[in-house]
């Protein structure tokens, strides 16, 4: 997971064993475990406790070390998660010792609730899991153990009240459960609201009470494969199902004989994308045109930059061709997830999107030849929050979008006083959930996807980006429109001829390149000159 679990790669919300993750965590830590303590016990008797400590504080070391650098490693892998179970670990051993009075255990107990509750409620977006944050409800389960160790403070009491007990002795069941009824029901249903979700959560709780009395309790108290041997046997036919259903879908690549041939064409859209990632920017220093690729006709001098985040990369194709079909050349350079705009940063990226826009400026600086510059991007970043001053720091919507809007004039001003003919790629319309294979779906069940925008609702959306463009419309050449096109009945189109625009809910689908050419072409066409 930590390596799939990316921008175009899974998605954490779509994967429904991705809760699987902590389990593998768990077994691993009590495989290797026990083994340290009998090595420990055997050659460092008198420092068995520091040594259980020590580990602690150096997998604690290895989090901080790589939560900024692969953060995806740091929240997945054992290394930097095992010093949350070795603290529990050196609770267990502190149980042994506490000795706090009536009132110092009412402190901790309720100390250790606060610091639970406290983690959960002031969690924010830019607070990095596990990192330093992950210690608040550590510690405050610590405190909630040690305090019920020589009395009954008022949280055991209340943490014995009957239906969170149950709540307890369900809970494995619970978490086996409740993430795959989360991701189904997320795609099955248009309106995910808080409602839907709530109601989820309570089915999530009935199916693991089954699951406990059914299953769990039957097999624990041996009404249920009671002798060993039943038990093995139980054990090893289901690996065995297991292993020959999944080998099943491997072999067949997914059993596509399950549906009708036209809902699998479809649906197989989704991997109809641009079929390089060539062309992202490397983080190192751009000193000339060559380190950047080439995009249009081959013998010719290239004289425009075109740049910007995963909708460039989408678009190259569509660029490729029209640059061709102009007898002109280009070059090419994108970043995912980063908006071409000067002085600003996106949060969470480390500071790789400033980078990457410092560069460009640099490169395109020094080459006068380069008199063309077409900025591409969805946009949205701003409209999310993403956009900050700082790699670190989430800003709220409000300031992002002031950020945006005061960078971005900076931006192509600073282009066209360098003489540059400023060009402007606006957000694509999109849709409401995967194209393909909401449109397979909804062929499978004879049904509408009902997710196509209207145009209203995308004006209505990208309304601090259009009103960023009238602001500097004299700094700007010409803007490419999608919209115009695809939105020209009322409502934006998802698909063309049959085959998906996106191959996900807005990044142009490399099949219909064509399409998307014709809308360049169209929407430049009085702002270019014939070529």
């Amino acid at each position: 997971y930590w390596r799939s679990v990316s921008y175009f790669g899974l998605q954490a919300d779509a994967v429904f064993l991705l809760h699987t993750w902590s389990l593998a965590v768990e077994e691993q830590f009590y495989l290797l475990y026990p083994l340290f303590l009998v090595v420990v016990h055997r050659y460092a008797r008198r420092y068995f406790w520091a040594a259980i400590a020590g580990a602690a504080l150096l997998s604690f070391a290895l989090n901080l070390i790589f939560i900024t650098s692969k953060p995806e490693a740091a929240f997945y892998l054992l290394p930097t998660r095992a010093w949350q179970l070795l603290v529990g670990a050196l609770a267990a051993g502190a149980t042994g010792i506490w000795s706090g009075r009536s009132w110092t255990n009412q402190l901790t107990g309720l100390s250790g609730l606060a610091l639970i509750a406290g983690g959960a409620l002031f969690y924010r977006p830019d607070f990095q899991i596990p990192g330093y944050y992950a210690r608040v409800p550590v510690l405050g389960t610590v405190c909630l153990l040690i305090s019920t160790s020589t009395g009954t403070p008022v949280t055991a009491k209340l943490l014995a009240w009957r239906p969170l007990v149950y709540i307890g002795r369900i809970s494995y069941s619970l978490y086996l459960v409740h993430w795959p009824v989360h991701v189904f029901a997320k795609q099955l249903i248009a309106d995910y609201s808080l409602a839907w979700r709530c109601g989820m959560f309570l089915l999530s709780i009935l199916l693991a009470s089954a699951v406990y009395h059914l299953v769990e309790e039957p097999i624990h108290r041996q009404r249920l494969l009671a002798s060993g041997k039943k038990l093995l046997w139980g054990y090893a036919i289901g690996i065995g199902l297991t292993v020959a259903g999944f080998s099943a879908v491997i072999i067949s690549e997914g059993l596509p004989n399950r549906f009708p041939a036209d809902v699998v064409r479809l649906a197989a859209y989704v991997d109809d994308r641009e079929p390089s990632n060539a062309c992202e920017f490397a983080m190192q220093p751009l000193q000339r045109r060559e380190d950047l690729c080439r995009i249009g006709s081959p013998g010719k001098q290239p004289s425009w930059v075109i740049y910007g985040d995963s909708h460039a990369w989408a678009a190259q194709g569509v660029f490729d061709k029209w640059l061709k079909s102009r007898d002109e050349a280009g070059i090419f350079a994108f970043r995912h997830a980063c908006l071409p705009v000067n002085g600003i940063h996106i949060f969470g990226d480390r500071g790789t999107c400033a980078i990457f826009n410092r560069e460009m400026n640099a490169l395109i600086d020094s080459q006068p030849e380069l008199r063309n510059v077409a900025l591409v991007s969805i946009w949205r970043e701003a409209l999310d929050g993403a956009v900050s001053d700082s790699p670190g720091i989430k800003r709220d919507a409000r300031e992002s979008l002031r950020l945006f809007s005061v960078q971005f004039a900076q931006t192509v001003e600073r282009f066209s006083r360098l003489g540059k003919n400023v060009y402007v790629w606006e957000p694509v319309p999109g849709a409401r959930g995967n194209v393909p294979v909401k449109l397979a779906r909804a062929l499978l069940n004879h049904e509408d996807p009902g997710i196509a925008i209207s145009l209203p609702d995308y004006l209505a959306t990208y309304s601090f980006f259009f009103e960023a463009l009238a602001q500097n419309k004299q700094w700007i050449r010409a803007s490419f429109s999608p919209s115009r096109k695809l939105c020209a009945s009322g409502t934006c189109a998802v698909a063309w001829n049959g085959i998906p625009l996106y191959a996900d809910s807005n990044h142009m689908s490399h099949s219909t390149s064509e399409f998307w050419m014709d809308i360049l072409s169209a929407a430049v066409r009085e702002s270019l000159p014939p070529k």
